[in-house]
């Protein structure tokens, strides 16, 4: 990884950052934070949807709320969400 991409704010920042596609809703990109936390690489995280991304019984909410906010809206700011973690466990995230 080249220095640059390392002192950017998505790699450096402390906190897990995913970014998903809009439409797709294919992930395209976690920062170290992330993997670090769920347990998927950069190119597992490319593998998977925002929505296989998360716990299965909030796929529907999930899927509602994307519709219904602005492209822009951080959907972390809307509530708690729990995430699937690569070994299957269940992670509630606010």
């Amino acid at each position: 990884m080249n220095r640059q991409k390392l002192q950017s704010p998505f790699y450096s920042n402390l906190l897990p950052v995913v970014i998903y596609a809009t439409g797709s809703l294919a992930i395209l990109n976690a920062n170290k934070m992330a993997s670090n936390l769920y347990g998927y690489n950069e190119n597992e995280f490319c593998d998977l949807t925002i929505l296989e991304f998360c716990a299965p019984d909030e796929m529907v909410r999930l899927a509602e709320v994307l519709n219904e906010q602005p492209i822009n809206e951080n959907v972390g700011t809307l509530g708690a969400w729990t995430y699937l973690k690569k070994v299957a466990k269940l992670l509630r995230l606010k």
